[in-house]
């Protein structure tokens, strides 16, 4: 699978994977303030920590590179970028509304 996903690709995700987890650290997100920010179709973890959410889509992206058939590797490469994509507004949307930071 490395051979389809080129290794700048991987780094390049791995690195927006703990930007989204520094970024949800820094911000101190108390579990109450995270409840809701996501559909259970697009996230599955039953979360209690909002660093939850990037380690689901780390786990993916794992899968991803484990996978064989192309059906499923379509599959997960579309999850995966749902959910990055929706961990951005997510955290945009914190931002904005003045989530504590260190």
């Amino acid at each position: 699978m490395t051979t389809t996903l080129s290794v700048e690709l991987l780094n390049r995700l791995e690195c927006t994977l703990k930007q989204f987890e520094q970024e949800i650290s820094d911000m101190h997100i108390h579990r109450d303030q995270f409840k809701g920010w996501f559909d259970t179709d697009l996230f599955h973890v039953d979360a209690e920590h909002p660093l939850d959410y990037p380690r689901e889509t780390r786990r993916y992206l794992q899968r991803l590179l484990r996978a064989d058939e192309p059906a499923q590797r379509e599959w997960l490469a579309e999850k995966i970028s749902q959910q990055l994509t929706a961990l951005h507004q997510a955290l945009a949307m914190a931002r904005r509304k003045g989530a504590p930071r260190r």
